[in-house]
């Protein structure tokens, strides 16, 4: 049975399989830090989220600006487990323009408690990275290329990245949530190596994004960097042609020191002059050691067209503008995409891969539980990448692209 199979059988389904809370402290942890132990199998430990119905608000970017702006509503499901990191989640965008509903792919990233000024535990927050493929409802007073992108006037799927962040009120008990996703530019996500490679370029200037909940303020805001402090690298184990289909969750391998975050420079990584623009894209250099006791390995990112001459870029979307004290709070947001070497310190998959991901700078104090430290480290600043394997119709069922719905073996956790 194939993957999408699957997840619309559970979809449908509605069969959630999550560990029963523990209500008693603020900090629950998920399961994948195992100590004394290196890419042993885990199956992690989740509450039961919730689902939502979000404000939120759409933007039309050109050359990096946002031309056009509207309100939306996002609502989504509650995740429904397919793999033991692997979720999926029913996704509708409503507003002046309708989105088709979308089955997301979510992959379960981690968690981390956030506190004041005082040290009082506020909230725990769990990350899940997304990927869609939209579809829009075309009437004769839709226009392109905004709000509508050009390939969806054609009729053909919209794929959006990025993240859904819960967060669990230590008072309360009550959920909250985050979202954000994007459509890249046309020479990311119909390139050659696109599952929908279009030529020539279908939307060289324009992309898309929905965040939620408002207010939100698209416009370049603070992303991560600097020296990395912890945290953890994970991958998977996979089989999609055996029966049952194998995907085994391994448990996290610590960051090791001396990793750094340095920003090169500003641009826009989707202009065409004499058009202008305004520079939302940081170019950045990552790398890091990690690995099992008595290993190194090393993250370093590989220079690729558009991200010279570095491989890896940020889109800075903007930030959150509600109170502080409540969630998302001033917390801004910025999508990454690049290009990498990072070896599978558990030994099973390519060490070349194409990675997206989401970082955020956020307004409270962070709290992660680490086996690369030996206390708890405070931080402000997370990025979480993911490589994207997109799901292809032949053995072995996913293959290193971008473009399309995707599957992720391997994590990369990171603080600043």
């Amino acid at each position: 049975m194939s993957f999408m199979k699957i997840a619309a059988a559970t979809v449908s389904a509605a069969t959630l399989i999550f560990a029963p809370p523990a209500m008693s402290q603020c900090f629950n942890d998920d399961g994948f830090a195992v100590p004394g132990a290196c890419c042993v199998n885990v199956m992690p430990t989740l509450p039961p989220f919730p689902g939502f119905s979000i404000p939120s608000l759409g933007a039309c970017f050109d050359n990096c600006i946002p031309v056009s702006q509207w309100n939306v509503k996002i609502q989504i499901t509650p995740p429904a487990q397919i793999f033991c990191d692997v979720f999926v989640i029913q996704a509708d965008i409503t507003g002046p323009t309708v989105l088709n509903p979308s089955t997301m792919i979510a992959r379960y990233a981690r968690t981390w408690e956030e506190v004041d000024a005082s040290g009082t535990n506020l909230r725990q927050v769990w990350r899940f990275l997304v990927n869609c493929d939209f579809t829009y409802q075309i009437t004769p007073l839709s226009t392109s290329p905004c709000p509508i992108p050009a390939v969806a006037m054609a009729g053909l799927p919209v794929h959006f990245i990025g993240s859904i962040d819960y967060a669990r009120d230590c008072s309360s008990g009550i959920f909250s949530v985050a979202i954000n996703l994007t459509n890249l530019c046309g020479d990311f996500m119909h390139n050659s190596i696109s599952v929908n490679p279009i030529s020539p370029n279908p939307n060289p200037t324009h992309m898309y994004s929905f965040v939620g909940p408002i207010p939100f303020l698209y416009a370049p805001a603070p992303v991560p960097a600097g020296g990395v402090r912890a945290d953890a690298v994970r991958s998977v184990t996979y089989n999609l042609t055996a029966s049952p289909l194998q995907w085994d969750c391994k448990s996290e391998v610590p960051v090791q020191l001396n990793g750094n975050l340095a920003t090169v420079g500003t641009y826009c990584a989707c202009a065409q002059p004499p058009n202008p623009t305004i520079n939302a894209w940081v170019l950045q250099q990552l790398v890091f050691p990690y690995g099992c006791p008595g290993t190194t390995n090393l993250y370093n990112n590989i220079a690729w067209a558009p991200l010279l001459p570095t491989g890896l870029s940020a889109f800075s979307l903007g930030r959150y503008t509600g109170p502080i004290a409540v969630f998302p709070g001033n917390e801004s947001i910025s999508l990454y995409i690049g290009v990498s070497q990072a070896p599978d310190p558990c030994g099973t998959n390519f060490p070349v891969h194409i990675v997206t991901g989401v970082g955020t700078v956020t307004s409270s104090v962070g709290i992660v539980h680490s086996l690369a430290a030996s206390a708890p480290v405070i931080t402000n600043q997370f990025l979480d990448l993911e490589d994207m394997m997109v799901l292809i119709a032949g053995p072995p069922y996913i293959g290193i692209g971008i473009g399309g719905l995707f599957l992720s073996p391997m994590l990369w956790s990171l603080n600043f």
